[in-house]
């Protein structure tokens, strides 16, 4: 029997499983939960501030919640809408946008808008286990 064939095809099935992006040690996403906005830059690390919108500076608002289930919340500024999301990869998908995870820790998520000119936002945990909202 050829074990180095054997080898390097249980290697072949194993590495996939500990390189997904955005899990934890328990096998669990780790963008669940709330996020809320913080910062925008663009990716010159420029942040808006010159830029401003009826006399008021520029300000991001988002607000993500990420449930273990499937579905999210997501709220822009213009009414929060319930929707679904898919984490594939670094790839985020929430409703009709999608983004790439740049990083991604227990406090923070940094997504890189894969439209809009490609601004990054970070995002802090507000709650670890949200609960679903009305």
């Amino acid at each position: 029997m050829n074990y180095k064939k054997v080898l390097k095809t249980i290697a072949f099935l194993l590495v996939p499983l500990f390189m997904v992006f955005g899990q934890n040690e328990n096998g669990n996403s780790l963008v669940l939960g709330e996020w809320s906005a913080y910062k925008k830059t663009d990716l010159d690390g420029g942040d808006g501030s010159d830029i401003t919108f009826n006399g008021q500076p520029y300000t991001v608002k988002l607000e993500l919640i990420f449930l273990d289930n499937g579905k999210s919340y997501f709220n822009n500024g213009e009414g929060k809408i319930e929707t679904s999301y898919s984490l594939k990869g670094d790839t985020l998908k929430v409703s009709r946008f999608t983004y790439s995870i740049v990083n991604v820790t227990k406090d923070e998520l940094v997504l890189k808008e894969e439209e809009f000119l490609g601004k990054l936002i970070y995002l802090k945990r507000v709650r670890e286990n949200p609960k679903p909202r009305n």
